[in-house]
This record gives structure tokens, C-alpha cells and sequence, in this order.
């Protein structure tokens, strides 16, 4: 018999439902079981796979030739254990806040105490790229890092279209393979719009000493082939060899769980304690815009969404006990460098380098119009990261 313990106002066995099995999600129900909650936990994904791990998709797991297994955020038999009814192949397109319900695609009902909205990012399509044919790739799941690895042991030629994080990532790991890589960019140099010029112009040189060909202000225009792709053309008339092309332009948060009284703006708008314009209702992860320093921002990487996962947990258990302000991470591994990020600059009016490019080894200050650090990016360990958060919270 489960033990009923009222914790202001919460009874332990009330019924939390977490949508979306990623990050976020998964470690919500971990650390909802390691605070003492005792009621159901129902996991529900809309893919096949055990939850597993994102950030490896684009890089060590890439790179292990053999490996075609996910690499599992748990052990299999975590979700047994803990006592998670974990729901697999299953998408929920309902919700209904009066009834405490959401409802799948094939009419399952399933209700609910708290609800977690934890429903993640897809990637955001070429538009006038409707093509059939074989490698031609994105990049979110499981089973799209399965065909590309498959793609790349047998092929010659890549173009990526976008320069952020995943696509260099993983043009770096196509050229583990010997693949020879192209990537096309709107703009002339990549991740600009995050780390600035000169650290961009970093990363950029960086890829074209490992063989990374940059076509700059061009864009996709086309795509040729007989079942297989062999050829990209871009706006500007150039025609590319390719047989494998991937598409990283960004992504749409997943919004097919929607309701008039659910705000959303490129996400769930959340928050300081991660609840949503719904009762009883909250978000994390990817698909959620949070407050951070007097704005709203989205932050789409791993350490956010298992930061929030374990903030919701502690205030379903225990109303608004925990208000979430965690200065935002991400790192990136690409070949031999490491790099890191502490901060949020949408904008800056400064940047200030110390140390030696030449070397590998930096570190960039991001400032505000006040002059204040707002953001520090470093390479290979140049900087301790808690010596960064002291002065970005000085």
C-alpha cells in the first residue's frame, strides 16, 4: 500500500504525467523518486526508443563506427525499478486543463495530478526542400543519427546548410570518416550571432585547417539525384557534390499539445518556478522560455533542461519552493578542442579576448551597455567555470 504523506498541500500519491522523455524529463522523474514522491509517474514518449542521451548524437557516438545503439540517459531497468510507467511510440495532440486529462493521437486517456510539459524541439525544415531522396538528413532523433552514421561511413561528399553548434559538430565528426565536407552559410562567418566575429573566425579557421570547405552568403536552392542525392545547387549557381546532405537550420519547438489558455511564443512560456498559464501545469527543457534577468530567453541545451527538470520536481512536490535562476551552460567538442559557455548574450555592445588564439587556449568576455560581463565563452579549459560564474554574478 503507498503511503500518504502531505507535504503543504501535496498528497504523495497524486498522479504526475511528463511528456516528453528527453533530458528534461527523464530526470524529473528521478529526482521526484529521490525527493520521496511516492504516487505515479507516467513517462510518455513519442518515440520508440528508451530515453537516451542528445548532445553524443553529433559527436562521440558519431564517431564510434560499430556502435548502433542509443546512448541511455538510464538503465533499462531504471524505469521498473523506480516504478516509472514509461509510454513509448505515443504522441498526445490533447489536453483538457478542466478534466485534469491528456489524450494521445489514438484516443489513450491519460490523467493527471501535475503535468509536465517536456516535448522538446524538431528541427526546422527547408521549406522549398521537399525531397524524397536518400541522404538528405536532419538531425533531432535517435533514428535520424542512425541514418546519418550510416550515411557517412559510405559516403564521399557532405554539404551541411547551417553553421551553429550540431552542424560544425558534426562536421567535424564526417571528417573523422574521411568524408569530404562543405557547409554553406547565409552569413560569412559561423555562430556569429552567439560568440561574435573574432571567435567565430576562430572556430571557422579551425574546421578549414581539418579540411572544411565554407561557402559563405549562399543558400540551398536545389537538390539532384536518381533515389540517392548527388548534387546540391545553391541560389548563387554553384552546383555541389553530394551524397549526403544535412540540414541544421534551427528548430520549432513541438506545439502539438495546445489549448487557448496555454501561452506559447516559440515555446511554453514559464515562470520563474516553471509553471504555465494552465493550472498545474509546467514546462522544461528546450521547448520552454523562462524569465532570466528581466527577459524571457530559450535555451536549448542539455544542463538547462536537466537543471529545470530537477526545479519542477521540487515544486510539484513542495508549491513554488524553488525559483530557477541558473546562470545558462553549454559546452561543444569539436575534433580535439572543447569549448565552453557560461551566460546568456543575446546582444553585447563589447567583447574582450584574453589569452592566445594561436594556441588554442582563450577566453572571450561578452559586455552589456553598462559594461557589465554578461557572458564569458573559453577553449580547452583556459578558464575554471566556477571562477567565471563569480564574475558573472559580481
Amino acid at each position: 500500500m503507498i503511503r500518504e504523506i502531505e507535504m503543504e498541500g501535496f498528497c504523495m500519491t497524486q498522479k504526475v504525467v511528463i511528456i516528453g522523455a528527453s533530458i528534461a524529463g527523464t530526470f524529473a522523474t528521478s529526482a521526484l523518486r529521490r525527493n520521496g514522491f511516492e504516487g505515479d509517474i507516467t513517462l510518455i514518449s513519442a518515440e520508440q526508443s528508451l530515453p537516451y542521451d542528445k548532445p553524443p548524437l553529433s559527436k562521440e557516438w558519431m564517431q564510434e563506427k560499430e556502435n548502433e545503439a542509443p546512448p541511455k540517459l538510464k538503465k533499462d531497468q531504471y524505469y521498473e525499478n523506480k516504478r516509472i510507467n514509461l509510454e513509448l511510440g505515443v504522441t498526445i495532440n490533447q489536453i483538457n486543463p478542466k478534466e485534469k486529462t491528456v489524450t494521445s493521437e489514438d484516443g489513450r486517456v491519460y490523467p493527471y495530478d501535475q503535468l509536465v510539459l517536456a516535448t522538446g524541439m524538431s528541427p526546422r525544415k527547408l521549406p522549398h526542400l521537399n525531397s524524397d531522396l536518400d541522404g538528405v538528413l536532419y538531425l533531432r532523433t535517435f533514428e535520424d543519427a542512425l541514418a546519418l552514421k550510416r550515411q557517412a561511413q559510405k559516403a564521399k561528399s557532405a554539404v551541411i546548410v547551417g553553421g551553429g553548434f550540431v552542424g560544425l559538430e558534426i562536421a567535424a565528426s564526417l571528417r573523422e570518416y574521411g568524408v569530404d565536407v562543405t557547409v554553406v552559410l547565409r552569413g560569412d562567418i559561423p555562430l556569429k550571432k552567439v560568440v561574435g566575429q573574432e571567435v567565430g573566425r576562430y572556430i571557422k579557421k579551425l574546421h578549414e585547417s581539418k579540411g572544411v570547405t565554407f561557402i559563405t552568403h549562399d543558400e540551398i536552392e536545389a537538390v539532384k539525384g536518381n533515389q540517392q542525392i548527388e548534387q546540391v545547387v545553391t541560389k548563387e549557381g554553384r552546383t555541389l557534390a553530394a551524397d549526403l546532405l544535412l540540414i541544421g537550420i534551427g528548430a520549432t519547438f513541438n506545439d502539438a499539445i495546445r489549448h487557448q489558455d496555454l501561452k506559447t511564443n516559440k515555446g511554453y512560456i514559464v515562470n520563474e518556478y516553471g509553471e504555465t498559464s494552465l493550472p498545474d501545469v509546467y514546462a522544461a527543457g528546450d521547448a520552454t522560455l523562462w524569465p532570466f534577468r528581466g527577459e524571457l530567453i530559450q535555451v536549448e541545451h542539455w544542463e538547462n533542461a536537466f537543471n529545470q527538470g530537477k526545479s519542477i520536481a521540487q515544486n510539484i512536490m513542495s508549491t513554488r519552493s524553488n525559483a530557477y535562476d541558473v546562470i545558462p551552460y553549454f559546452w561543444s567538442d569539436q575534433y580535439d578542442e572543447n569549448f565552453e559557455y557560461l551566460g546568456h548574450a543575446k546582444t553585447w555592445k563589447d567583447v574582450k579576448v584574453e589569452g592566445e588564439m594561436a594556441t588554442g587556449q582563450f577566453a572571450a568576455t561578452y559586455y552589456d551597455d553598462h559594461n557589465q560581463p554578461i557572458a564569458v565563452f573559453w577553449s580547452n579549459g583556459y578558464k575554471k567555470r566556477d571562477d567565471v560564474e563569480a564574475l558573472l554574478k559580481s
